[in-house]
């Protein structure tokens, strides 16, 4: 399966792990604000793109132009 393929699609081979990763995430947001979530994920990001993980680029910003 291409890592590139809609994750929407793929079937979630450890669904305990992803739900633990969810729920991590939604306690950063209850307790330290979405920034603090944001600024989490795009170092996830960073981190996959440099370990090799082919992770699309998004032009979306956080700003409105």
């Amino acid at each position: 399966m291409s890592s590139s393929q809609n994750v929407h699609t793929q079937t979630d081979t450890d669904a305990q792990e992803t739900q633990e990763w969810l729920e991590a995430l939604e306690g950063v947001i209850a307790n330290e604000g979405p920034e603090r979530a944001h600024f989490l994920i795009e170092k996830l990001i960073e981190e996959g793109r440099e370990e090799g993980i082919d992770i699309p680029y998004s032009a979306t910003t956080q700003y409105i132009n």
